[in-house]
């Protein structure tokens, strides 16, 4: 990308309403740098539902507001692997509430129409939804609304709120105190208005759960109950006197090149995070993902998918798949899965990168599934190791490289299992300027972790900024 195109890049953006309040929050003529983390995710009830063998192969039915994820695997796949695989004992299915809950039923879970579509009126409704009587008894409702929390899709998203000049350790405590507070109020208004007590205490979900009732969907179960994290990161950056960036062309360049490394090491993050495919454990004769349903499925998330060599500006989630620079080449990695793959193909791509979605942001980083909190600290901290890397070398575009496209396409099979390719790891080694010991893929992750930490740590620009010093060591990599 020439210095000339960058200066193509468009800094004109939709405003969105939850960005609204982040203009006022930058000052004349500082050092900015941000650091922010979007939790998306569902709740759980305390009692679980019992079920057998039968239900799981008859009552597989999505929620009627939400995407049918049935609809992902191609023709009897689903169904075909599930007979092999199930036995006769009872299965314990945890029951969870999503966004639609709160907005389109009521407190006896009637929903306020029958359908979505053609909107006909429930006569069972009583007028008030979930959400409604919550906001008219506790203010905490109206007040963090699109602020500490959003109804994004189906899912519940968390949004921690203070990025400036924060650091790691403040973000993630900022965000446990956010999503504390909301199961708090919750939980106090379920009790006092004696809302679906019959499930019991009521949680952020505590993981991906393959299978999961959803109680607005109560009579039957859905698939690929995946809760995310995305990540914004912004590289210090100094603002002039209007609280703007100052060197734009130069604000282009460093969060470019972050993008990249984080692009050419997603492969690792995947593997480590990613929630696979139950079947794909269970049944060998089906081609379905080890690593990652999300990015398997690349329907608002991809490996790679955000294009380096353009930087489109703003709140971008998915592209018409023919209109990605990669959909003629045979070697991306897309292509290839979707050739042996036993997921259906779909017509747009998610973007695992959003750059600049709002007036002086960064980098949003959109591949990870959820995972255990106590992983955040090092995630984090390994971001920051790598936008230091990237400020002080050249990286290029991972994303027409040969060798990287071979090791997304082993992992998105593999997932753990990957050999990850020795040609892959020359390329990382001069990446990174270190000599790689394994082609493990968890021992990789390690090594590099533990490599970036010893050079960054006590003397990298972004790491002296955004972590707390005496709160990251270098073993502090958590093990699976």
């Amino acid at each position: 990308m020439t210095d000339h195109s960058m200066n193509a890049v468009s800094f004109e953006i939709e405003l969105l309403d939850k960005h609204k309040d982040y203009r006022n929050q930058y000052r004349s003529n500082d050092l900015y740098w941000g650091v922010g983390i979007e939790n998306e995710c569902y709740l759980e009830f305390e009692n679980h539902r019992v079920v057998d063998k039968h239900f799981l192969l008859t009552k597989g039915l999505h929620e009627k507001y939400s995407v049918n994820h049935f609809k992902n695997y191609k023709e009897n796949i689903y169904t075909n692997s599930l007979q092999k695989i199930l036995s006769d004992k009872e299965y314990y299915l945890p029951v969870l509430m999503n966004s639609h809950s709160f907005t389109k039923t009521d407190i006896n879970n009637q929903h306020k129409t029958f359908d979505p579509i053609d909107n006909e009126p429930n006569p069972d409704y009583s007028g008030e939804s979930i959400f409604e009587i919550l906001q008219k008894n506790n203010p905490y409702f109206i007040d963090e609304l699109q602020k500490e929390f959003i109804f994004d899709g189906d899912t519940v998203e968390f949004v921690t709120q203070k990025f400036y000049k924060t650091d790691v350790d403040s973000v993630i405590a900022e965000l446990a105190t956010i999503k504390q507070g909301f199961i708090n109020n919750l939980q106090n208004a379920f009790d006092k208005d004696k809302i679906f007590t019959e499930y019991g205490a009521i949680k952020i979900c505590s993981k991906n759960h393959p299978f999961a009732i959803f109680i607005s969907n109560n009579t039957n179960y859905s698939v690929f109950n995946n809760m995310t994290y995305h990540f914004n990161l912004t590289i210090p950056t100094e603002l002039n006197m209007d609280g703007e960036i100052k060197d734009k062309l130069s604000f282009i360049k460093k969060h470019q090149k972050a993008i990249r490394l984080f692009q050419w090491l997603s492969p690792l993050f995947m593997i480590k995070f990613g929630s696979s495919d139950y079947l794909s454990h269970n049944d060998s004769s089906v081609n379905l993902t080890k690593a990652s349903q999300r990015c398997a499925m690349s329907r608002y998330i991809g490996v790679g998918t955000y294009d380096t060599d353009v930087m489109k500006t703003g709140k971008i989630v998915q592209m018409n798949f023919d209109e990605h620079p990669m959909h003629e080449n045979p070697m991306w990695w897309v292509n290839r899965y979707s050739e042996i793959s036993d997921y259906e193909k779909i017509d747009k791509i998610g973007l695992d990168i959003n750059f600049h979605k709002h007036k002086n942001h960064g980098i949003e980083f959109r591949i990870f599934d959820y995972f255990d909190e106590k992983y955040l600290q090092e995630v984090l901290n390994f971001l920051v190791f790598i936008m230091d890397h990237a400020l002080l070398n050249e990286i290029e575009n991972p994303i027409c490289d040969l060798e990287w496209n071979n090791f997304v396409y082993e992992s998105i099979i593999h997932g753990k299992e990957t050999c990850v390719p020795s040609n892959l790891i020359v390329l990382l080694e001069n990446i990174l300027s270190i000599k790689i010991e394994s082609n493990e893929p968890l021992l990789i992750y390690d090594q590099i972790y533990s490599s970036l930490h010893a050079t960054y740590y006590e003397n990298g620009f972004c790491s002296s900024l955004l972590i707390k010093k005496q709160a990251c060591t270098a073993n502090a990599i958590v093990s699976f």
